[in-house]
């Protein structure tokens, strides 16, 4: 090692380079400068030689040698003869203190070589002492600050909504009360299949290898904390053989944890600590994911009453609103964005129909009941109820409970209105009948009588600026379905559908879509094979107009797992979605893309709307769709499109 080398290590240090990776690199530099072909950091933890950085496989003589030279404080030599080593130790000081110990053997053992490796013990005690405090793992002075620090960020945990917030909390947590230089969250995403969600201080040069080792599974199981030391393969890796890994399970009875890198050993103290921190976040995680499936929940409940056509209106036990869609909105003179969260009683113009709502006894008189309220049976109907202005409307009115949390939903079908079964499957039409939906809600949300008075508040104007643009959203989308269903071929379509790309992350969209559709089907193997992350320039709106019924159709026509794939291929990317049902008959196959083309004697399977919109758009996005099915084996449905935008 040159003057030159140690003035390089230092300024790497001044620049806060990893010193576990600065270790590495003196060891290398150690090997080199002594021409010796193996070598050992060792330091005293708990009571015994550790190893921090090991090279070559001569550990017993090389352990022999350092124990004597940190014991001693002098350079020590032994020497191997069977395998024809010399092995040289010097002891690593930190202020005038031996901290750990350097070993190296090979060939030689003489004075060159013994000043080679004490400039590269001095090296070592750089890096040692730039390492992260232990915190709480072992031997902190300040017990007390950190074990505040250690509260504080507990009740954090407790108090985070989301996935990502307690993930992030957590790691936060561990570098501050921990020491933690770095660390990683890896979840189950499906069965055998696992996904790092979270990382801080660790690059995709090192995770991504490290996490495809076949040691990986067994690093992120077990039952409880469990600390790996620094010459596992898979923690050498992360780590560059300078770090013990502390790895904090999180999900029962299979794989998934918290791995973080820690400079020290844990004491037993340390382990104590290590273990809340392990229980507050599994269980921190468990209340996010409650959270999440219940707001999965109450979208899936908004969306099927917002595509109604009929009025629907939703409170909860309090008697407030949680949905009402466009036709209520319009129907009550209500507005379906302010009214949420607020009661009521007394919005809806009719005590029957309110007494109906929220289980209340009705002095109207004109309810035909099959209940009493919410303690009695779920629904209650009303005959017959006229509404509406200018042009009034008879409704008949059924009201039932949907047995969560009390909450309650109305429903009003026109009079003399077909059963949505004996409906036509005039598609066109529908879209048509669906166009009314946020054309009535923008009307609502722009009228002025917002705040009672003709004036709304500036706070009240932004919400609804946001759901009129929310509304536009819907009216755009639905514009484009029935421009490209039209028969005045693919240029108009082109000339009318605007394709915007920007830079997405096709993996997180894609899994947002996942998540959704296996919490609308808890009972389904639904699993997402896909890389960490694919960035690619793309129409993020159309990607999910595409994607999504492939999903639901496959979720829908099939009985087995469903799998989404997700490779990159090179200029392009390919989102595969495959199934395990009936299959498709090859001569069928062309006709599935065709608009308004059922098929006749096939297994069951749309009538080619959504896939005929599906192809057009991604013709329009510069792909194509395509599917390759097998009878009595499955299909498999797939999007090519470029990474780089190519615009028809």
């Amino acid at each position: 090692m040159t003057d030159h080398g140690f003035a390089s290590i230092v300024r790497s240090l001044a620049e806060g380079v990893d010193p576990g990776r600065v270790l590495r690199v003196v060891a290398e530099e150690a090997l080199a400068r002594t021409a010796t072909s193996h070598l050992l950091l060792t330091a005293m933890l708990e009571g015994q030689m550790t190893p921090l950085v090991a090279i070559g496989s001569a550990q017993g003589v090389l352990l022999e040698a350092a124990g004597e030279a940190f014991s001693s404080g002098q350079a020590a030599r032994r020497s191997d003869p069977g395998a024809g080593l010399a092995v040289l130790a010097v002891p690593v000081r930190h202020r005038g203190t031996v901290i750990a110990a350097l070993a190296v053997a090979g060939g030689r053992a003489g004075t060159a070589e013994l000043e080679g490796l004490a400039l590269a013990a001095d090296c070592a005690a750089l890096a040692l002492a730039a390492r992260p405090a232990p915190g709480l793992l072992a031997g902190a002075r300040d017990t007390g600050t950190a074990g505040l620090l250690l509260t504080e960020g507990l009740s954090a945990l407790a108090t985070a909504r989301t996935i990502d917030e307690v993930l992030a909390r957590a790691l936060d947590l561990a570098a501050t009360a921990f020491g933690a230089r770095a660390g990683f969250v890896c979840l189950p995403t499906g069965p055998g299949d696992l996904e790092v969600t979270a990382w801080r201080g660790l690059d995709r040069d090192r995770l991504g290898p490290a996490s495809r080792h076949p040691g990986f599974a067994r690093l992120v199981s077990g039952d409880g904390v469990a600390v790996v030391p620094p010459t596992d393969p898979v923690v050498g890796q992360l780590s560059a053989g300078a770090e013990f890994a502390v790895s904090l399970p999180l999900v029962d009875g299979g794989p998934g944890a918290l791995v973080l890198l820690v400079a020290e050993e844990p004491d037993v103290a340390g382990r104590r600590a290590l273990a809340a921190l392990r229980l507050s976040v599994a269980a921190a995680l468990e209340a996010a994911r409650s959270a999440a499936t219940a707001k999965v929940a109450d979208g899936r409940l908004s969306a099927l009453v917002h595509l109604l056509p009929d009025p629907v209106v939703v409170v909860d036990g309090r008697g407030c609103f949680t949905t009402l869609n466009a036709a209520a909105a319009e129907l009550f003179a209500l507005s379906d964005s302010f009214e949420i969260g607020r009661p009521a009683r007394g919005r809806l113009g009719h005590p029957g129909l309110e007494a109906m709502l929220l289980g209340a006894p009705s002095s109207a008189g004109d309810a035909d009941r099959s209940g009493t309220g919410p303690a009695g049976p779920a629904a209650t109907t009303m005959e017959e109820v006229v509404l509406g202005r200018p042009t009034p409307r008879r409704y008949q009115a059924t009201a039932r409970s949907l047995g969560v949390g009390g909450d309650r939903v109305l429903v009003l079908r026109a009079a003399g209105s077909a059963p949505a079964s004996q409906e036509g499957f005039d598609v066109v039409a529908a879209l048509g009948r669906a166009l009314r939906d946020p054309l009535a809600a923008i009307a609502a949300l722009a009228a002025p009588r917002l705040a009672g008075d003709g004036v709304a508040p500036s706070s009240d104007w932004e919400v609804a600026r946001r759901a009129i643009m929310a509304e536009a959203a819907r009216l755009e989308a639905m514009a484009d379905q029935l421009s490209l269903l039209s028969a005045d071929g693919r240029d108009a379509a082109a000339a009318v559908v605007a394709v915007r790309p920007e830079r997405t992350d096709v993996v997180a969209a894609v899994g947002l879509m996942v998540s959704t559709r296996r919490s609308a089907h808890p009972g389904r193997d639904l699993t997402l094979s896909a890389p960490v992350r694919l960035d690619a320039s793309v129409d993020r709106r159309l990607l999910e107009r595409v994607v999504d019924p492939l999903i639901d159709n496959a979720l829908r026509y099939s009985d087995g797992p469903v799998t989404v794939e997700i490779a990159d291929r090179g200029d392009t990317f390919e989102i595969a979605v495959l199934d395990g049902g009936p299959g498709i008959f090859s001569g069928d196959i062309p006709a599935l893309f065709e608009r308004f083309h059922p098929l006749d004697g096939s297994p069951a399977r749309p009538t080619g709307v959504s896939l005929y919109t599906g192809r057009r758009l991604a013709e329009l996005m510069g792909g194509r769709l395509w599917c390759d099915s097998r009878l009595g084996v499955g299909s498999r449905f797939a999007l090519r499109l470029p990474q780089s935008p190519v615009l028809r």
